[in-house]
């Protein structure tokens, strides 16, 4: 098996891509004695066989980590930060929301959600950025607005980084959307945007508590919606509508399952997490997560929360 520093892939019951990017980063770190690893030319099969092995297990590690949700001082692989991103950002949020009674906010209302649309008339709530932290709860260490002073001491290993951090500078956006069959209704929420949340990451050094910051835009997924929003003119100041095409991730409830909730996630939605929790580098690494259902299908990928019986 052989991985490639920034792109790396993994086939489930889904297909997930989770890739990190941004440089060196875990593909870089020592060993666990404190002294680098150096390649050596293996003089018998049993040699050879030996060293790839442990270059898998090394590889392993950097994708994998020894991830436990109860102990921080394990440090934590790419893949690990991309599912646990999945789970516990964009996925919890489309899930928290549905539990807030819509009826008292009428003035987030929408007759037609994405108002050019010739293919989607549907009617939506929509709610924006820091306003968020009002409807759920648990969300007070959350941010839904990310500026650039959020950003402050971040950097990315190179200017070739996709997306920039200017691209995190971004509120969220949670569409809930009415549906002409009631069986339906509001049971499709999309979200786009960015956001950050913080977790339990330690190193055995001083910090213990890190901070994802979530992206989902057009770079980053490839399911894509168009809306309009609110821009600030550069001439005049003042606010203007424009219409916007960008990424989103699309989770549907499907009512008619009996044996837990099952949450059918729209082909192609997929999100960028930006983590700067490794002290063996000094720049912030991205990881890219998009979900299909399976490989070369991009219709829809299913996650089951629970089970009953």
């Amino acid at each position: 098996m052989k991985l490639t520093q920034g792109v790396c892939g993994l086939t489930l019951a889904v297909f997930l891509s989770a890739c990190g990017g941004g440089g060196d980063g875990y593909y870089n770190q020592n060993s666990d004695s404190g002294s680098t690893t150096t390649p050596t030319t293996p003089s018998t099969d049993q040699e050879l066989a030996n060293s790839v092995l442990n270059s898998v297990k090394q590889e392993g590690k950097y994708l994998f980590g020894a991830y436990d949700l109860n102990n921080e001082s394990l440090s934590k692989g790419y893949i690990d930060h991309a599912l646990d991103t999945f789970a516990q950002g964009p996925l919890k949020l489309t899930l928290d929301i549905r539990k807030v009674d819509l009826t008292k906010y009428t003035d987030h209302y929408r007759e037609k959600c994405f108002i050019n649309s010739t293919t989607d008339y549907r009617a939506c709530y929509v709610f924006k950025g820091e306003e968020i932290k009002s409807l759920l709860t648990g969300y007070n260490d959350w941010d839904f607005d990310i500026t650039a002073d959020d950003l402050k001491n971040i950097k990315l290993a190179s200017d070739n980084i996709s997306p920039n951090l200017q691209e995190y500078q971004s509120n969220t956006r949670i569409y809930i959307f009415e549906n002409e069959n009631k069986d339906k209704n509001f049971q499709d929420v999309t979200i786009t945007g960015a956001f950050a949340y913080p977790f339990q990451q330690s190193w055995g050094l001083q910090q213990t508590k890190q901070k994802r910051f979530v992206l989902i835009n057009s770079t980053t997924s490839d399911y894509k919606i168009t809306t309009t929003t609110m821009v600030q003119d550069p001439q005049t100041g003042q606010p203007n509508e424009k219409e916007v095409t960008t990424g989103a991730m699309s989770v549907y409830k499907d009512n008619t399952s009996t044996d837990g909730d099952l949450y059918v996630i729209q082909g192609g939605s997929g999100f960028n997490v930006l983590i700067n929790d490794n002290p063996n580098v000094p720049f912030a690494e991205p990881i890219s997560f998009v979900v299909n259902s399976t490989p070369g299908n991009t219709n829809n990928a299913m996650n089951r929360t629970g089970f009953v019986g």
